[in-house]
Order: C-alpha cells, then sequence, then structure tokens
C-alpha cells in the first residue's frame, strides 16, 4: 500500500500539491474512502444499518427496511434524492463515486468542471482513476481550511460517523507522513470540555465547520454537542445544539 501512496504522491505533483504534509492529507481520505481503488458507492444496507445511519429519511424502522429490501437503487434514491441537485429520482445516478465518492449532482456537476470533465452526462467518469485524483485534489483543496490538519479535513469533507472517522483519519496520516518521509504527529487528543448549549437553526450554505469558525470553538466540540447529527446532511431549518458564549 505505501507504494500506491508513493505513486499518487508523484502524481499529485504534477495537480500542483506538492508539500508532502497536504499529500498525506489527501492520500489520507483516498485510503479511507476506497483504499486507493476508485469505485462506485456500496449501498447493500441492511435494514438495522439503514435506520442507524440514516434515521432522519424515514418515518420508522420498519420503512427503512422495506426500503432496504428494494436494494441499492431505492436507498441511494430514498437517501439521497430530492437533495444535492438531484431529482427525487437521481440518487443512485450520483452516489458516492472515485477516490473520495463524490456524491450529488451539484458536486459532480461544480467538481467536473473544475478539472474540464462533463460529469454530470458521464458520472461513471468519476472512477477513471486520473479523473479520480484530479477530483479528490480539487474537491479536498476546495473544502478543507487545511489539508495538512487531518481532523479539520475530515471534518469539512463529513463523512458519517464524522467524529470517529476524525481519529482514524488522523492515524491514517501519520502513517502517511512516515511514508513520504516527513516527521509525524502528536497523536495526544486534548479533551474539550463543552459550555452550556443554545439551539441554532441551520441557514443556506451551513456547515459544523463554518458554524465551529464563527463560533470559534474547534469543530469537534460542535460535534460532541450533537451526536445524532450528521456533518453531511445538514438541512435548512434543522435544530442543533451550539455553545452558549454569552455565559447567559
Amino acid at each position: 500500500m505505501s507504494e500506491k501512496a508513493k505513486e499518487l504522491s508523484k502524481k499529485l505533483n504534477a495537480l500542483g500539491i506538492t508539500n508532502k504534509k497536504e499529500q498525506a492529507g489527501v492520500l489520507a481520505q483516498i485510503q479511507a474512502e476506497s483504499n486507493y481503488v476508485p469505485r462506485s458507492e456500496n449501498l447493500n444496507y441492511s435494514g438495522d444499518r439503514l435506520w442507524q445511519l440514516f434515521p432522519k429519511y424515514f418515518k420508522n424502522k420498519e420503512e427503512a427496511y422495506k426500503v432496504a429490501k428494494k436494494g441499492p437503487e431505492a436507498i441511494a434514491n430514498r437517501i439521497y434524492g430530492g437533495r444535492m441537485g438531484n431529482a427525487a429520482d437521481e440518487g443512485y445516478k450520483y452516489r458516492g463515486r472515485g477516490y473520495i465518492q463524490i456524491t450529488g449532482k451539484n458536486n459532480y456537476k461544480k467538481y467536473g468542471d473544475m478539472i474540464g470533465v462533463d460529469l454530470v452526462a458521464n458520472p461513471d467518469l468519476a472512477n477513471d482513476p486520473d479523473t479520480a485524483l484530479k477530483l479528490a485534489a480539487v474537491y479536498l483543496k476546495d473544502r478543507s481550511p487545511d489539508l495538512t490538519d487531518p481532523v479539520k479535513t475530515t471534518f469539512a469533507v463529513g463523512p458519517v460517523d464524522t467524529a470517529k472517522k476524525a481519529e482514524e483519519r488522523k492515524k491514517l496520516y501519520n502513517n502517511l507522513l512516515g511514508t513520504l518521509g516527513v516527521p509525524k504527529l502528536d497523536q495526544a487528543v486534548e479533551e474539550i470540555k463543552a459550555p452550556a448549549t443554545q439551539q441554532y437553526k441551520i441557514q443556506q450554505g451551513d456547515t459544523f465547520y463554518s458554524m465551529a469558525q464563527q463560533l470559534g470553538i474547534p469543530v469537534q466540540q460542535l460535534l460532541s454537542l450533537n451526536p445524532d447529527v450528521q456533518p453531511s446532511m445538514l438541512r435548512i431549518g434543522e435544530l442543533v445544539n451550539v455553545p452558549n458564549l454569552s455565559g447567559e
């Protein structure tokens, strides 16, 4: 696996990402999402797992079971349809693909245009290895405030179970630093104590990262206050917990 990381490191140089720490940041996300093999999202969820991961898209557990029995296409259309630029029946068409599992018609359009590939008309091109790497590079550079910080990058990307994934990807990043010949990070993780909270209604364009920036707090703290909220699936009008920094 280290040879594959070194191979992609050379290709990232050609794409303008020459800093080894930034390369490790990109490669950690790629390794976590696809293990260096561009692929389509695995949507073979059991009813239990579907309900566990995406409860907000179902009336109850029984409905999740019914959708799960219909298979991946029905699952994707339920959890991705009608959002991220998708029509109700386009969730499967624009499901996760590539090295970083780019998802949603809006992302296929935006990042496809950035690399000069019509992914809206040809979504399977996201699984072409060269295209997949270009997508990973532009997507992560656009989304992450700091590619050398694997925790911030993971929260900016917002996979399901983000807090857990952030710690896993921090370890991958550290290993990749060694592979690329860069000194490793201190693995110590400082405990974050949350102050009193109040509720905030999600507005257009809000992400956990943008809210954390505005509040001047770590993203991890915001996630700890909202353990049942999936950062990649925030909806306008949804109520989330935020620190009451006024102390009132």
